[in-house]
C-alpha cells in the first residue's frame, strides 16, 4: 500500500515528466546501440575494401549518434534528478506540515530525533524509487522489446535467444538476489535510524554524560551498534557486487548465444557475414538497460521500509476534525474558561489521573494549582489548551465547549510558559517577537522591565540584538524563565498559564518577581502551577491537588486556617527556609 501511495506522489502527479524521462532514457540507450552497431558495420565492411563513398553515411551516423548519446544522457540526468529533488523537497514540506498540524497529545508521544531522521533520511531514500527502480524498470522492458524487434531482422532464432536471456536477467536474477538479501535493507534502515537518534541524543546530553563519567559506556554501546551495522552493510555490499558482475557475465553469455545463432544462419547463406559484429555489439549495448535491474528488488525493499515509516508517521499525525461546521462563526472574547467535573486518564492506562475537577478562571482572576510532583498539575493545563482530551466532564471558553471550537481559536486565547522554555538560535528581540510579531520596541521594553531583565539586556554589548545561542544557552536558567514570561506577556491573549516558572530562581528573587508580575498583569486570567508556595496571598483562589482530586480550595488565609494539606506543605516550606 505504501508503494502505491508513493507511486501516486512521485509518479502519477508528474506522469508527463516521467514519460518524458523514459523516452529520453530509451533514446540514450538506442543511440548507444546505433553507435556500436554502425561502428561494427564500418569495421567489418572495411575489411572488404569498399569505396570511401560507401561508408560516408555510416561515418556521419556514428558522429551523430555519438553526440546525441551524450546530449540525451545529459538531458535524462538533468530532468530526472531535477524532478526528483523538487518532489522530495515538496514531500519533506508535506511531512513537516503533517507533524506541525498533529494533535498535541500525539506530538508529545513522538520521538523528536526520530521525526528528524524520517524527514531527512527516509525521504532521501525515496529517490531510489524514481531514479533507480521505476524509471530503469520501465526502460528495461521497452528496450527489451525493441531489442527483440531489432535482432529479429537478423533471424528469429537470434531474437529468441536474446529474449530468453534478457528475461532471465531482468526477472529471475533480481528475484534470486532479493531472496538472498531479503530483509537486509529494512534492517539497515532501522539500525541506521536508531544510531542517528542515539547520536543526536548523545550530542544533546554530552555535558551530563561527562559529568556522570558515562562517556566510555555510551561510546562502547554506540561502537557495538556501528559494528553490527557495518557487518550487515558489508554482507549486502557483497551481494551487490555479485549482482553487478552477473550483468556483465550474462551480457557476454547472451552475446555468445546471439553469435552462435547468427553464425548458423550465415552458414545457411541466409545472412551476410558483415552482420556478425553488429549482432555482437548491439547485444552488449542493449544490456545497458538491464544494468540496474538486479538490485531493483533490494532498492524496492529499502524504499518500502522508508515509505512505511514516512506514511505511518503522516497517518498518526493527521489531525482529527476539530470543531463543528459552526465553529468558524464563533467569536471568542475570552471572558472565562470553565472546567466542570473533568475526568482524565492517558490512553492505554487504567489509572485515572484527574477526577471531578471543577473551577472557573475569569479575566483578571489569579488561580494557583499546587500539589506534589506527578499529581496532574501540568496535565490540567494541557486539558485547558485542548492538547489532551477528557473522558468525562466539559471544558468551555465563554460558554462554548472546546469540542465545538477550532484548535487555532482555542490557542489564540492562551499565553503559555512551560517548565522547559525553548529559545531559538536568534537574537533576544526576535525570540520575544515570536509571541507577537507586531510588537513595538516600547512594548518589548515594558514587558522586559516588568520581568526584571531590563538592566541585564542593557548591559549586553548588542542589547536586544544579542544572539541567544542554541535553546538560549548563553544566558542562565532563571533569565530564560523571565524572558519566556516576557514573551508570553506580549501575546494578545486572555489567559496566562505559568507552569513552574520560578524553578530557576532563588526564593527571595522569586517573591519579588512574582509580586511585580501580579501587580502589572491585570488584563489576563492567570493560572499559576507550582509546588513552591511563594506569594500565595496574592492569589484569588488556590486549588490543592492530591491523588487526582481537588482536596482543598480557597484563599491563602482560608487554607492556612483549615490546618489541612496546604497548611502542612506551607509549614514544611517555612521550616526549610528558616534553617
Amino acid at each position: 500500500m505504501s508503494l502505491i501511495r508513493l507511486f501516486n506522489l512521485l509518479v502519477k502527479k508528474n506522469i508527463k515528466v516521467a514519460i518524458l524521462v523514459i523516452v529520453i532514457s530509451i533514446a540514450t540507450i538506442m543511440s548507444s546501440v546505433g553507435l556500436l552497431s554502425l561502428s561494427a558495420f564500418i569495421i567489418s565492411y572495411c575489411a572488404l575494401h569498399p569505396s570511401i563513398a560507401d561508408i560516408m553515411v555510416p561515418v556521419v551516423g556514428v558522429r551523430f549518434l555519438g553526440l546525441s548519446r551524450g546530449v540525451f544522457r545529459y538531458l535524462e540526468r538533468l530532468i530526472s534528478h531535477d524532478t526528483t529533488f523538487k518532489l522530495l523537497s515538496k514531500l519533506r514540506a508535506w511531512l513537516y506540515g503533517k507533524v506541525e498540524a498533529a494533535d498535541m497529545d500525539v506530538y508529545m508521544q513522538m520521538d523528536k530525533e526520530d521525526i528528524f531522521t524520517r524527514i531527512i533520511n527516509d525521504i532521501e531514500t525515496l529517490q531510489e524509487f524514481y531514479l533507480r527502480t521505476f524509471n530503469p524498470f520501465m526502460v528495461s522492458i521497452i528496450i527489451g522489446l525493441l531489442g527483440c524487434i531489432l535482432l529479429s531482422f537478423f533471424g528469429k532464432i537470434v531474437a529468441l535467444g536474446f529474449f530468453l536471456s534478457y528475461i532471465f536477467t531482468i526477472i529471475f536474477v533480481p528475484l534470486l538476489i532479493w531472496s538472498c538479501t531479503k530483509g537486509m535493507n529494512k534492517e539497515i534502515i532501522l539500525k541506521l535510524s536508531k544510531i542517528k537518534v542515539k547520536l543526536l541524543d548523545l550530542i544533546s546530553g554530552t555535558a551530563d554524560i561527562f559529568a556522570n563519567s558515562a562517556m566510555l559506556r555510551y561510546k562502547e554501546n554506540l561502537d557495538s551498534q556501528l559494528k553490527n551495522l557495518y557487518a550487515l552493510q558489508t554482507k549486502l555490499a557483497i551481494w551487490q557486487s555479485i549482482s553487478n558482475n552477473s550483468i556483465f557475465f550474462l551480457s557476454n553469455v547472451t552475446m555468445v548465444i546471439c553469435l552462435i545463432t547468427s553464425a548458423i544462419i550465415i552458414r545457411q547463406n541466409n545472412l551476410n557475414g558483415v552482420t556478425l559484429a553488429i549482432v555482437a555489439l548491439s547485444t552488449i549495448a542493449l544490456f545497458e538497460a538491464a544494468s540496474q535491474i538486479p538490485l531493483m528488488f533490494q532498492r524496492l525493499e529499502q524504499t518500502k521500509a522508508s515509505a512505511d515509516r514516512i506514511f505511518n508517521m503522516a497517518d498518526n499525525c493527521t489531525r482529527k476534525a476539530d470543531g463543528n461546521n459552526e465553529s468558524t462563526e464563533i467569536s471568542l472574547v475570552g471572558k472565562c474558561i470553565e472546567l466542570d467535573k473533568v475526568d482524565f486518564k492517558y490512553p492505554g492506562s487504567d489509572k485515572i489521573l484527574l477526577k471531578d475537577i471543577s473551577f472557573k478562571l475569569s479575566k483578571g482572576k489569579k488561580i494557583a494549582i499546587v500539589g506534589s510532583s506527578g499529581v496532574g498539575k501540568s496535565t490540567l493545563s494541557f486539558i485547558m489548551l485542548n492538547w489532551l482530551k477528557t473522558q468525562m466532564g466539559s471544558v468551555k471558553i465563554d460558554g462554548h465547549s472546546l469540542t465545538s471550537l477550532k484548535q487555532e481559536k482555542i490557542e489564540e486565547q492562551f499565553s503559555v510558559v512551560n517548565q522547559q522554555i525553548y529559545f531559538f538560535n536568534a537574537s533576544i528581540k526576535n525570540n520575544l517577537l515570536i509571541a507577537n510579531s507586531s510588537s513595538t520596541q516600547e512594548e518589548i521594553e515594558k514587558v522586559v522591565e516588568i520581568c526584571g531583565m531590563k538592566e541585564f539586556i542593557k548591559s549586553l554589548p548588542e542589547g536586544y540584538e544579542t544572539e541567544m545561542g542554541e535553546n538560549g544557552m548563553k544566558i542562565s536558567g532563571g533569565q530564560r524563565q523571565r524572558l519566556g514570561i516576557a514573551r508570553a506577556m506580549l501575546k494578545n491573549s486572555s489567559f496566562l498559564i505559568m507552569d513552574e516558572i520560578t524553578a530557576g530562581m532563588d526564593m527571595l528573587l522569586e517573591k519579588k518577581f512574582l509580586e511585580s508580575l501580579y501587580k502589572n498583569i491585570r488584563d489576563k486570567g492567570i493560572l499559576m502551577i507550582t509546588h513552591r508556595l511563594i506569594a500565595m496571598e496574592k492569589m484569588d483562589e488556590i486549588l490543592v491537588l492530591d491523588k487526582g482530586f481537588i482536596v482543598e480550595r480557597g484563599t491563602h488565609k482560608e487554607l492556612i486556617n483549615k490546618n489541612g494539606l496546604y497548611f502542612k506543605m506551607y509549614e514544611l516550606q517555612r521550616q526549610y527556609l528558616s534553617r
